[in-house]
């Protein structure tokens, strides 16, 4: 048996507990290279106590191995806590099961996956330490089996993985790809990938990236994101296209304020005679274009289908209402936090 297996065992309950948890073999050798037990009789039966060195020892298995836990502190609660700890042991030496990789991301994910865990199945999956970021793939035709294939044959590299999940989206871990030689930023790669699974499937996606962090550690904040990141796109009506968690942080901070002050800040900006704007759902379509093309006429005309003329009259009567040209950056910003407060508050 790898002593690695062992040592991990023991980091995780150290850490998840906070406990002065050590661990030996039947003999008193230290299994994580520290100091062997001294003065002190191994020969004891089930359970120790030495009040003197303040530790409490007990015998415990671990894949059918025997060792000698420490636990270093008042009595308290020790013999409780050994016998929780050997019964946790004994289970975990159960659960040699043979994981699938795309199960044991899946488990990271969702946050089930202990410290134990993912440090043994990144040894066993050759799992590099590197950035990484999850992609939530949202399928509007229940095509996820050809889409998730799509995925694959698209990324072509043995380190990212497709996960599929229970309502029929799937969340794709991307992997930093240090061999790429011309930089191309995550929001990028998930245009090209969106455009490749339109032409492979004929799907209509939604790809919703959360940040990129440090390693398989944090993967699961980065889901959290995404799947916060889809949530809000679908409150703004943008259910498909590729959207980042940076997109709608402003929306997660307003969100995360006490409703009073989102009252307070929305009767300073908001002026009574822009209502008619704001619930004309063609003026907010209108603005939102504009916005997201960042002000650009040409292009918000483009994907609109509308005459430059009648962009411009939008835009002009939205200034009339509300006082906002949104033409200018900082007015521009100003409306957009007017339209969140507004979401948000309803």
């Amino acid at each position: 048996m790898d002593n690695n297996d062992i040592k991990t065992f023991v980091e995780e309950i150290a850490i998840n507990t906070g406990l002065k948890f050590s661990a030996y073999t039947d003999k008193g050798v230290s299994v994580c290279d520290g100091e062997p037990l001294k003065n002190i009789d191994v020969d004891f039966p089930q359970f120790k106590r030495d009040n003197d060195a303040k530790v409490t020892l007990f015998r415990f298995k671990f894949k059918n191995k025997d060792y000698i836990g420490e636990i270093k502190g008042e009595k308290g609660d020790c013999s409780a806590l050994s016998y929780l700890i050997s019964e946790i042991a004994e289970k975990t030496s159960h659960k040699e099961s043979a994981v699938r990789k795309e199960e044991f991301f899946k488990s990271v994910l969702l946050g089930e996956a202990s410290f134990y865990n993912i440090k043994k199945y990144v040894g066993k999956f050759g799992i590099k330490d590197k950035p990484v970021c999850v992609m939530l793939i949202s399928v509007l035709n229940q095509k996820s089996q050809d889409v998730a294939e799509a995925v694959k044959n698209y990324s072509g590299s043995d380190q990212d993985v497709v996960c599929e999940l229970e309502d029929g989206a799937l969340a794709f871990i991307k992997f930093q790809d240090d061999a790429q030689e011309e930089y191309r930023s995550v929001a990028e790669y998930a245009e090209f990938l969106l455009q490749f699974i339109a032409e492979e499937t004929g799907d209509t996606c939604g790809i919703f990236i959360g940040g990129t962090v440090k390693g398989i550690n944090d993967l699961s904040t980065s889901f959290s994101q995404a799947v916060a990141t889809e949530r809000m796109s679908g409150i703004y009506g943008k259910k498909t296209g590729v959207h980042s968690y940076k997109e709608f942080v402003v929306v997660k901070i307003v969100e995360d304020l006490p409703k009073h002050k989102l009252n307070e800040y929305l009767e300073t900006l908001f002026d009574p005679s822009a209502k008619e704007i704001f619930e004309d759902e063609d003026m907010i379509l209108t603005a939102e274009s504009f916005l997201d093309n960042n002000l650009n006429v040409s292009e918000t005309s483009r994907k609109l289908y509308l005459h430059r003329n009648t962009l411009n009259y939008r835009l002009d009567k939205i200034e009339k209402y509300t006082g906002l040209n949104l033409r200018k950056m900082s007015d521009a910003i100003t409306f957009r936090l007017i339209t969140v407060l507004l979401k948000t508050l309803r």
